[in-house]
């Protein structure tokens, strides 16, 4: 039997659970000690790779001396080299914590660059809206994820003309759903507008609607409605008959998006874009009226 084959034994399975461990708490360093509860064939093996006799029961073991003297023996294996032929890969978990750190700080650095280059660094919001991409991890999503959420809130924030989420995520991802739930973007710019609103981040489909509806972003084009006043749209429809009939009135009209889009003609400017009975935390006004 060789050296080898001796360390295998399953009598020294616990042996090598306590030097894994410890080796890749000290970064793959053969260093320190480990503290094992040795059986008489667990004492024999290792006394017979020691070279000197190893009583039974809890003992402390140098791992230096173990690794000397495994490089000493025909083997000429290290300690290391010695428990990845007998059990598997380790981890160098200093050198883990080290690449999380760095990958967390680049990607504070990142998002930070971002919300400068957006002008939004300096609103007070913000704070919230980077602490819990913290927490979650978002702010690890990939750049274009990123760049695409800070655009999203930037427009809310700087043009409060109504539009809907499809419109705004094709304005700022290039893809009309690049902002729907599931994706990156999304997710990200929804806390964003959470943060600004001083609104907790949705948790259903319900609250995320109404969420968006508070900056003026519909989900869709036909719960969202426009009033307009004196607008009168060419052609013999019922519908665009009766929008002149009402315009000849006097009366203003709720539309929705839908039927902006689908009039023959380019409609008029909204007086108002209808939101939420209470005005949202973070405005004093709609932002229609800002």
């Amino acid at each position: 039997m060789n050296l080898l084959d001796e360390l295998a034994e399953p009598a020294l399975a616990v042996f090598w659970q306590s030097v894994r461990r410890q080796l890749e708490k000290t970064g793959l360093r053969a260093v320190g000690t480990v503290v094992v509860d040795l059986d008489d064939v667990a004492a024999d093996l290792l006394g017979g790779v020691l070279g000197a006799r190893v009583r039974t029961g809890r003992r402390r073991l140098a791992l230096d001396e173990l690794d000397a003297v495994l490089r000493a023996s025909p083997a000429a294996l290290s300690l290391v080299d010695a428990a990845v032929a007998l059990h598997g890969p380790l981890r160098d978990l200093p050198a883990q914590r080290s690449a999380k750190d760095a990958a967390r700080v680049a990607a504070d650095a990142g998002w930070a660059a971002l919300l400068a280059d957006a002008g939004l660094d300096a609103e007070p919001w913000v704070a919230a809206w980077t602490a819990g991409l913290q927490a979650s991890g978002l702010i690890r999503s990939d750049a274009d994820a990123l760049r695409a959420a800070v655009a999203a809130v930037h427009s809310v924030v700087t043009d409060p003309r109504p539009s809907t989420l499809g419109e705004l995520a094709a304005a700022v991802c290039g893809d009309a759903h690049g902002l729907d739930p599931g994706r990156r973007a999304g997710a990200v710019a929804l806390r964003g507008v959470a943060a600004l609103t001083g609104e907790p981040v949705p948790t259903t489909g319900q609250a995320r609607t109404r969420l968006w509806s508070q900056v003026g972003v519909r989900t869709d084009d036909v719960s969202g409605t426009v009033l307009v006043l004196g607008w009168r749209p060419p052609g013999p429809s019922p519908w665009a008959v009766a929008m002149r009939a009402r315009a000849d009135l006097g009366l203003p009209t709720h539309v929705t998006l839908r039927e902006l889009r689908a009039a023959p003609t380019r409609g008029p400017q909204p007086v108002r874009w209808c939101m939420p009975a209470r005005t949202p935390r973070w405005s004093k006004r709609p932002p229609t009226e800002r």
